[in-house]
């Protein structure tokens, strides 16, 4: 397949030009071995409005926008669909990614928001289509925005922080609700805190950098699950909701164990008092 004039197999131009050094050769050959679609970027009319929904600083707007012809050369389109590739066809999956390396020059700062742009309609749909509300939706991804900010304030220029950690967001496996985060993912081995079976489904809570945890901030915690004797239950819009395998979890599974990081999946009924 063709990028352009590029062949999938071209990774030493798209090396050259994008400067991706030699220690990343291995996260480039899996790259060339996709056959990804176009991964057409956002009209640029319609950019600003994207940014403010996804919480993208005003100091980035102009940079981001100035390097759009950049984003459309044949190497950087090269790159950002083949990352927009592994992201659409695992919406809804927890599997690992390969680490994204970060790249260099202006453009290396933001690629990967490129490819974040890129997936926003697949996303979207996906959460549409799973009955997640407009706003979790766009409170969700708008962790971009928040994680550029971190980038700037350490950095001292525009770029993207914590860009294997959006995979998430940007696949349907996380969603923000008030104050909180919370992640699904399979257990492999046995984690800190107690026995939970291999292959064992966890909803993992997060507090994202956003000001004090207060009481009143972490109310949206009752939002997302309600106390029912000594269990539990994911309500409302729940990550347990946007599973695209609902075989294997159901709509409104139980969850109970508490423990930091984590509630933990059990059968139908109520099994042990979550730890406070």
């Amino acid at each position: 397949m063709r990028t352009g004039s590029i062949l999938s197999g071209d990774t030493e131009r798209v090396a050259a030009e994008l400067g991706i050094p030699s220690t990343h050769e291995a996260w480039l050959a899996e790259l060339a071995a996709l056959d990804p679609e176009p991964a057409p970027l956002p009209d640029q009319g319609s950019l600003l409005e994207i940014f403010a929904h996804l919480n993208i600083p005003a100091q980035d707007h102009d940079e981001l926008l100035a390097l759009l012809p950049q984003a459309a050369q044949p190497e950087a389109q090269w790159l950002i669909e083949r990352c927009r590739h592994l992201l659409v066809t695992g919406l809804g999956g927890t599997a690992p990614l390969s680490r994204w390396p970060e790249l260099p020059g202006a453009f290396g700062r933001y690629a990967y928001v490129y490819v974040y742009l890129a997936t926003l309609g697949d996303i979207r749909r996906y959460h549409a289509e799973r009955g997640i509300p407009d706003e979790v939706s766009w409170e969700t991804l708008a962790d971009l925005g928040r994680h550029m900010t971190v980038y700037r304030k350490i950095r001292g220029v525009g770029g993207l922080h914590a860009r294997p950690w959006l995979t998430r967001h940007f696949r349907g496996t996380i969603y923000s609700l008030g104050r909180l985060q919370f992640a699904m993912h399979q257990q492999t081995g046995e984690p800190t805190g107690g026995p939970v079976a291999d292959g064992e489904w966890l909803l993992g809570v997060h507090i994202p950098e956003a000001g004090p945890m207060t009481p009143a901030a972490s109310s949206a915690r009752s939002a997302v699950t309600r106390s029912s004797g000594s269990h539990a239950t994911c309500t409302g819009c729940s990550p347990c909701s946007a599973s695209s395998r609902p075989h294997s979890r159901p709509r409104r599974p139980r969850w109970s164990t508490w423990r930091p990081g984590c509630w933990r999946r059990t059968p139908a009924g109520p099994s042990s008092t979550p730890a406070r």
